[in-house]
């Protein structure tokens, strides 16, 4: 729900302001969403206390580290399958925090790469060369946020456990290292709240699996989607396709940040919340599915654009703008 910011100002419930031009779609928003959750979270009370059961009976097992992989790594799709529905109308916030590891292997990994990843990791970058990239992207990572502010309550503690994990992946995968947009994903990833371990295990992920060759020179991951969603645009939207090619839009232009930051340094963050909720359980088609709808919602107002500019001012106000998860995912 909303609320006032220590230094004015309307934020959200995670603590991001909310532009003036928008507070009143945000509060009509956020109430509906606050009469939806009460019956989503007792769904999910009884789904997450199943999925818990099953971590328990495996918890109990002695197994080796060939078990424990192959039985994390089932658990894991079991969980995609049954959560496929539901992910749909939303994971509430407080179950986030367990469910989206799960969705994403995590315990599988840790198991298959050793315990002893994370804290070696931790350990070695004490003693390592400062990235001054890196820590340039640390200030703006949602500047302002209060759990990424220097100058918040917490904000040193945020920041430096934002610094460990993006630390520790580029020492994990030195063949990637450290990108820009990998700030951002982490970022929301310690806003909901995700251990800071289970966060960089989600950032791997996320970089090594669920968007391989997105984030490294040459990009061909990254080249090969915007190929991708432009010929997913011209079967779908086949008028719109053509009138953005003679404005001269290349979609590139757009959706190449959608993809590296899966929508989250442009949109509301429980939309892109609940984006997450349907990408970690439904894999990257949903990022391509996301992209097409914010196109399809657009279509008017993209179809009477003049100029290029116009056409990417009519999308960016509708990112700004769209607190409706729900008209999202569901055109």
């Amino acid at each position: 729900m909303a609320r006032e910011g220590s230094q004015g100002g309307t934020l959200d419930e995670y603590g991001f302001v909310v532009a003036a031009e928008y507070v009143a779609a945000y509060k009509e928003t956020s109430l509906l969403q606050s009469e939806r959750r009460a019956t989503l979270r007792e769904q999910w009370k009884v789904l997450t206390r199943e999925l818990r059961e099953e971590d328990r009976k495996a918890e109990e097992l002695t197994l080796s580290t060939e078990e424990a992989v192959k039985t994390a790594g089932h658990r894991t799709r079991s969980a995609r399958k049954v959560l496929r529905g539901p992910v749909v109308h939303g994971v509430p916030p407080e179950y986030r925090p367990y469910v989206w590891p799960l969705l994403c292997g995590v315990d599988k990994a840790r198991h298959a790469r050793g315990e002893h990843v994370f804290p070696g990791l931790l350990q070695r970058c004490e003693g390592r060369e400062r990235n001054r990239e890196l820590e340039l992207d640390l200030d703006r990572t949602f500047p302002g946020h209060p759990l990424l502010d220097r100058e918040g309550a917490n904000g040193g503690a945020g920041i430096a456990a934002l610094h460990r994990i993006l630390n520790s992946y580029a020492l994990y995968n030195p063949e990637v290292g450290y990108c820009q947009s990998m700030n951002f994903i982490a970022g929301i990833l310690l806003i909901m709240d995700v251990r800071e371990e289970d966060a960089f295990w989600m950032v791997s992920h996320v970089s090594d699996s669920l968007l391989p060759n997105h984030f490294a020179p040459p990009m061909l991951g990254a080249q090969v989607d915007n190929k991708v969603f432009k010929v997913l645009l011209s079967r779908h939207a086949p008028e719109l396709k053509a009138h953005l090619d003679t404005l001269g839009l290349d979609t590139a232009m757009v959706v190449s940040q959608w993809f590296l930051c899966i929508f989250c340094n442009k949109m509301p963050c429980e939309t892109v919340c609940r984006i997450w909720d349907l990408v970690f359980c439904k894999g990257p088609q949903a990022i391509f599915q996301v992209a097409l709808a914010i196109f399809r919602l657009c279509e008017a107002r993209l179809l009477v654009a003049d100029d290029m500019g116009g056409a990417v001012e009519a999308i960016r106000g509708f990112e700004a703008g769209g607190f409706n998860p729900d008209e999202l995912l569901e055109t």
